[in-house]
């Protein structure tokens, strides 16, 4: 009976690692395409940064409204929270992965 019991519990064991393995794997493959994204939303902050400067010199020489420049504003500090929440996302993936992999080696 215990030779049997001692049998399930490594088969509990080698599930649970190729479980963890397989996530381990996901997080790394979907961070990869998370790199993209960043640099995606890197390029989108840069660009939104741009038109935003561009429309204060608008504004200033009367040629925009107020509310041109406030929008402009508005969308570069929405493509700045959608990058910081990406960094943030691809920090808390490489700390699972970190965490996944000592699992693994336990």
């Amino acid at each position: 009976l215990s030779k049997y019991w001692l049998q399930n519990i490594q088969l509990d064991i080698n599930t649970k690692q190729i479980q963890l393995s397989a996530k381990a794997a996901y997080i790394q493959s979907n961070s990869i395409a998370l790199l993209g994204q960043i640099s995606d939303a890197q390029n989108l902050k840069q660009l939104n940064d741009q038109l935003f400067e561009a429309e204060q010199i608008k504004f200033e020489h009367g040629e925009s409204s107020l509310f041109l420049l406030n929008t402009r504003e508005i969308r570069a500090l929405e493509a700045e929270i959608k990058l910081m929440n990406l960094k943030l996302k691809a920090i808390k993936w490489a700390l699972e992965y970190k965490y996944l992999n000592a699992s693994i080696l336990d």
